[in-house]
């Protein structure tokens, strides 16, 4: 199944998020508001269910007893988000410039058709687990 995901452009001052973090996810096509279309990059991936997709959107908890869900005791937030996008290994120049204009309809990736799909086969390292260390493998789709 396709998703589209929106992608943290840049670090933001005071809050966790960083550039290239995940950020949220839904079925493609989607319609993104304007807001979102200048907050976020939007790109595509295949090979995704669902679950596999929203997982890629969850942050990163420390529990204090050491598993993975505990409802009571949600401990401490050690990444806004767990996973991120390597933005430099998307193949596409981004003028952020551009994107943050309000008075532009600007979405690079999007725009250029350009898709990824998840395989373990491809060659582009481009989503990393903060938590794991590990990169999942894409190819251009």
């Amino acid at each position: 199944m396709k998703w589209e995901f929106a992608i943290f452009i840049k670090d933001k001052d005071g809050n966790r998020a960083k550039k290239g973090d995940i950020i949220a996810c839904k079925p493609a096509p989607h319609e993104w508001g304007e807001k979102e279309k200048k907050q976020f990059l939007i790109i595509t991936m295949d090979g995704l269910n669902e679950e596999e997709a929203h997982a890629l959107c969850k942050m990163d908890w420390e529990r204090p007893d050491g598993t993975p869900e505990n409802p009571d005791d949600l401990g401490e937030l050690l990444n806004k988000r767990r996973h991120k996008i390597d933005l430099d290994k998307l193949g596409i120049t981004i003028d952020e410039g551009k994107l943050l204009d309000e008075s532009l309809d600007y979405q690079p990736v999007k725009d250029s058709k350009k898709e990824f799909k998840i395989d373990e086969a491809g060659d582009i390292d481009l989503i990393y687990d903060k938590k794991d260390k590990k990169t999942k493998k894409v190819k251009n789709g």
